[in-house]
């Protein structure tokens, strides 16, 4: 898979019947593309009349960007899951606990816990 850019997509202007990159308009600034699609569109730009010019600053700021997230987000993932495992580890102590009161209290005697 191809990297994703940040680049401005331009309509470009006629001179005699053709596209000429002497004139364009801007349709779409700063979009996020597949490095690949931009470059196949870019070359076509005679027949097309289409043209993406990517801005390489941007780019990697927003891939800054999106790793810093991914990193966030398997930060929370692991604080999430050893959150639940806790959770799940003190429960299962409180039934635990709870049936041998409840054992005790009918008459039984508790299992000794080993430490």
């Amino acid at each position: 898979m191809s990297r994703i850019v940040v680049a401005d997509l331009y309509q470009l202007g006629e001179r005699e019947g053709k596209y000429t990159k002497e004139f364009k308009t801007i349709v779409r600034a700063k979009v996020k593309v597949q490095e690949d699609y931009a470059e196949r569109i870019s070359e076509n730009w005679k027949d097309t009349g289409k043209i993406y010019i990517v801005d390489e600053k941007e780019t990697e700021e927003w891939n800054f960007k999106m790793e810093l997230q991914a990193e966030k987000r398997a930060s929370a993932k692991t604080i999430k899951d050893a959150t639940n495992s806790a959770v799940l580890t003190n429960a299962l102590v409180n039934v635990v606990t709870q049936a041998q009161v409840e054992k005790v209290k009918k008459g039984g005697r508790p299992k000794k816990s080993e430490e």
